[in-house]
């Protein structure tokens, strides 16, 4: 909440009562708002607290992206098909002599495919827990996953550099050189995506310097919810040799911080 009321200005964000809010208020609409959606009689009152909810939290959390504008979108499904065909018709977006079709069974196919999608939108938000490791931390398992807003990092630290193994020359590497400001920040949550430059430096940036042989180092070091800052990967560790090992992210990470 500091962050946000440094970049709106909102400097009452910072307010005890406004934490308090944010996280209770936030816990009875997630809790609430399935049923009320569900409900004919709450619906159109839930959805505007819907439409609410997610344009305060692209107001206040602006590192989710688009992900609220997608919730939006999606109370589309709670709409009464009926009265929608009929408000298009009205404002001549389908023909006036247009009908609706009439529906069909999905059939024993149908059905296993739904069965299937199902499942694994059900599964794989939960395969962290199959992963060795404090997900957290080294990122595995972190995406499309419900695990949304547990974390913060704040970059201390973030260069790399290009080490000509043959004329004994270090090539030192500003990320955002490279990257966009968004892309530099997710790097710091993601040790994935740091092997991934370094071997975008690898494989384009050292030809242009005129290196054939290299090493690719970082120091990327961060303050992981509160903690000590602490580095992601160790500076020592040559990321090229350990994004072609076949091995795990986390087997090269870091400690987390204590």
């Amino acid at each position: 909440m500091q962050l946000a009321a440094q970049r709106t200005g909102n400097h009452f964000l910072v307010d005890d009562w406004v934490k308090y809010l944010f996280a209770y208020g936030g816990l009875l609409f997630d809790l609430l708002i399935g049923p009320l959606l569900l409900l004919k009689k709450t619906r159109s009152y839930a959805i505007v607290a819907a439409i609410f909810f997610n344009l305060t939290n692209s107001y206040v959390f602006n590192d989710i992206f688009i992900f609220p504008f997608f919730m939006i979108g999606a109370l589309l499904v709670f709409l009464d098909p009926e009265r929608v065909f009929e408000r298009l018709k009205k404002w001549g977006i389908v023909r006036e002599n247009a009908t609706e079709e009439q529906g069909r069974n999905l059939g024993r196919m149908g059905a296993a495919l739904l069965a299937v999608y199902v499942v694994v939108q059900l599964a794989v938000p939960l395969r962290h827990y199959f992963i060795p490791g404090y997900t957290d931390w080294t990122g595995e398992g972190q995406r499309f996953s419900w695990r949304m807003k547990i974390q913060h990092r704040s970059i201390e630290e973030m260069t790399f550099a290009i080490l000509d193994l043959d004329k004994k020359v270090i090539h030192e590497i500003n990320p955002s050189d490279h990257l966009f400001p968004d892309e530099v920040q997710q790097m710091a949550y993601s040790p994935q995506m740091i092997l991934q430059f370094a071997q975008y430096l690898h494989d384009t940036i050292a030809p242009l310097n005129g290196v054939e042989n290299c090493w690719v180092k970082s120091k990327v070091k961060v303050k992981f919810n509160g903690k000590d800052a602490a580095y992601i990967f160790n500076p020592t560790l040559d990321l090229i040799e350990a994004a072609r090992s076949g091995k795990e992210v986390r087997t090269f990470i870091e400690p987390e911080p204590r």
